[in-house]
């Protein structure tokens, strides 16, 4: 499994600058991937299409539930 480190270093190399070794150098690239990537994790997870999650089925209603 790729770890986060490995991640950042690529983005890090496509925008031609020097890899971090930890996220806690105190450099300025390893800073502003600490802070920015588990959104932008987030954000590129939640985008990408599952096929898992793109079914949708409408749910009966509870024994409980009025029917309305």
């Amino acid at each position: 499994m790729t770890d986060a480190i490995h991640v950042m270093n690529n983005a890090l190399s496509d925008v031609a600058l020097q890899p971090i070794t930890n996220l806690a150098d105190g450099s300025t690239r390893a800073t502003l991937c600490r802070d920015k990537f588990p959104s932008v994790r987030d954000m590129v997870l939640s985008l990408h299409p599952w096929n898992f999650a793109t079914t949708y089925r409408e749910l009966m209603a509870s024994p409980d539930e009025e029917r309305v």
